[in-house]
Order: structure tokens, then C-alpha cells, then sequence
């Protein structure tokens, strides 16, 4: 009996650990903002924890992204999954960092954007010039 107890803990104990990774990329950017990737970069999205649950603001794929205080910028390319990420496509958001968040994503980010429309409303909501995207994933971009 002790045999079969030894050979479950060197055989289960290995399975139960790798089950519990949870993401293959996550990093706190402000408050409860998540940039999470759950299985491949090409997933990276900016989730907002509330309540242990995460709740995505930006979907995939996010590959640029710069904070402050009070404001996070971002930079993706949308993606279809099962599809890699139209890289033809660049969208810009700006999300205002609040408390509370609102649980429903759409309320807590303006955008998609075009690059001309993002400086226009940069420019109307004072965002600083000074906050850059200082985060980038080159291989995403």
C-alpha cells in the first residue's frame, strides 16, 4: 500500500501542479488591470480583476500599452481566434483608471480608435504626452 501511495504522489503530484498555471503571461499594470495571456501571446488582453473573476476590457491581441494613474493606452491588432492577429489592422483605446470599475467592459475604455482619432481624443481628455507605449511586445507588433 505505501508502494502505490509513492508511486501516486511521484505520478499525480507532478499533473496537479502544472494544472494550477494559471496564465502563460500576467502583469498588474494599475489597480486591477490585468495584461493576461491565457495559452499563446497571440491572446494577450487587458482584463480587469473584480471579485477573483477577470473581465476583459481590450480583447486580443494587445501588443502595446503605457499607463499612468489615471489613464492606460493601448495599441492592438484584432484577432479572430482561432486565426492569428490581422496585423494590417492597428486599434488604439484609452482607458480611464476609475474605481469602481463598471463590470461591464464597454463602459471602462474609449475606443477602438484609428491613430488620428486616439491623438484627437488623447488631446481632448488632456492625457500627457508624456505617457508613452512602454510596453511592447515586438513579436506581437
Amino acid at each position: 500500500m505505501k508502494k502505490i501511495k509513492i508511486v501516486c504522489l511521484v505520478v499525480f503530484l507532478p499533473l496537479v501542479i502544472l494544472s494550477c498555471e494559471r496564465h502563460k503571461y500576467e502583469e498588474r499594470i494599475e489597480l486591477n488591470y490585468f495584461l493576461i495571456s491565457l495559452e499563446e501571446f497571440e491572446d494577450m488582453s487587458l482584463m480587469i480583476k473584480n471579485d477573483n473573476l477577470f473581465v476583459e476590457v481590450i480583447p486580443q491581441t494587445v501588443y502595446a500599452l503605457g499607463s499612468d494613474k489615471n489613464y492606460i493606452i493601448v495599441k492592438r491588432h484584432p484577432r479572430e481566434w482561432p486565426s492569428m492577429p490581422d496585423k494590417s489592422i492597428k486599434q488604439y483605446y484609452i482607458i480611464p483608471i476609475t474605481e469602481p470599475v463598471d463590470e461591464v467592459a464597454e463602459y471602462n475604455r474609449i475606443g477602438p480608435m484609428t491613430k488620428e482619432e486616439f491623438e484627437r481624443k488623447r488631446e481632448e481628455l488632456r492625457v500627457p504626452q508624456s505617457l508613452t507605449f512602454t510596453k511592447v511586445f515586438e513579436n506581437l507588433e
